[in-house]
């Protein structure tokens, strides 16, 4: 049997799904003509309830999953992120294909990045009396809770503690657009 990446029980964080833990590792079959397959079981923090299948030779699903920060991580990802990085597209397909590959690539970094860029623009359509998109709305809403799901859980945080601890965090540097 090959060596597997994660551990039953370990903490991961799984694209768009967010912060998961791996319940088991089994091999079963999903259909019953199919062949049975080693696969990571998970569960999202959230919901014990819910349960997500990667089969562990998928290497395209099997890359979302990464090993969730720990607290020196978080601090230095909200110390040192380019909160620039990201700048608004005006293709509304463009943006929206790079805000979905952003949030399930689920890298901590690039989802702060993109909270800020939406909110920068939120901040100048409501200057001008408009409201944000509704498809850039939902990106902004998934994008914060996975940010703020991981660090919750790195940082033994409660959820209304998460947003006041980014924004102290990152307010010690230029203009920051993380709001809650």
């Amino acid at each position: 049997m090959e060596k597997l990446q994660f551990k039953k029980g370990q903490l991961i964080a799984y694209g768009s799904n967010g912060v998961c833990v791996v319940d088991e590792i089994k091999k079963m079959s999903l259909l019953p003509d199919m062949p049975a397959e080693m696969y990571y079981i998970l569960h999202t923090v959230r919901d014990e309830a819910s349960k997500v299948f990667v089969p562990v030779d998928n290497t395209g699903l099997v890359s979302r999953m990464r090993n969730i920060m720990n607290e020196e991580q978080v601090e230095h990802m909200l110390k040192t992120t380019d909160l620039e990085d990201i700048t608004w597209n005006n293709d509304r397909r463009a943006r929206s294909d790079e805000f979905h590959s952003i949030i399930v690539e689920g890298v901590s970094g690039r989802l702060l990045s993109m909270i800020c860029c939406i909110h920068r623009r939120k901040e100048h359509l409501l200057d001008e009396g408009k409201n944000l998109p509704v498809t850039d709305s939902n990106a902004l809403k998934t994008a914060e809770k996975l940010l703020e799901d991981e660090i919750a859980c790195v940082m033994h945080m409660g959820e209304n503690e998460v947003c006041e601890y980014i924004r102290k965090t990152i307010d010690s540097r230029e203009k920051t657009y993380y709001t809650v």
